[in-house]
């Protein structure tokens, strides 16, 4: 049998990510990196006692073992930070994951009310779904209820990927939204 070979072009968050999986997957795996340095968007450029990042691009998954391994490859070099990702409602910031009680004390009596009712009605019905989500959209209607998708995910969405919430699969928000646990919210 041959051996599986795989060449990964680029040393930045997916590229390394990718590398590793393919390694423990038993592929013979080579990495081609134009730069002195791996680490992509997530390096960081010394200069002087400082040191500047290139962009914002951050490991988002909670993979512990390749974790681990980046950080013996990387020494002293890596610096985590704990994700603290916000939505913007009417000019305030609000925690994500969705805390009920951020919601209540800073919405509208009104909307909080319709928002906190949506999300009781989705927790209700989602034990009769029957089949799978079509779109992104539906996907997030039926973990948040319709008026917290409309008021907090639809525009927001829609301006970070750039195309219209239907056109999204309901895998990808499976992957980023996972649904939570209400009484650790509330």
């Amino acid at each position: 049998m041959r051996p599986r070979k795989a060449v990964i072009l680029g040393g930045g968050p997916a590229g390394l990510y990718a590398a590793w999986t393919l390694l423990q997957l038993g592929f013979e795996t080579h990495l081609i990196e134009r730069e002195p340095v791996i680490g992509g968007l997530c390096a960081s450029l010394p200069a002087g006692l400082n040191c500047y990042s290139h962009g914002t691009h951050a490991f988002h998954d909670a993979d512990v073992k390749f974790l681990e391994e980046f950080r013996s490859l990387t020494g002293n070099n890596a610096i985590g930070k704990k994700r603290q990702v916000r939505i913007q409602l009417g000019g305030q910031l609000y925690p994500y994951p969705l805390r009920g009680i951020d919601l209540w004390r800073n919405l509208p009596v009104e909307l909080a009310i319709r928002c906190l009712c949506g999300f009781g009605g989705a927790l209700l019905a989602a034990p009769f779904h029957r089949d799978r989500p079509g779109n992104a959209e539906e996907a997030i209607v039926r973990l948040y209820g319709r008026t917290l998708y409309e008021a907090m995910f639809a525009d927001y969405t829609q301006r970070f990927w750039g195309m219209p919430v239907r056109e999204i699969s309901a895998e990808f928000v499976a992957q980023r939204m996972p649904r939570f646990n209400p009484a650790e919210r509330v």
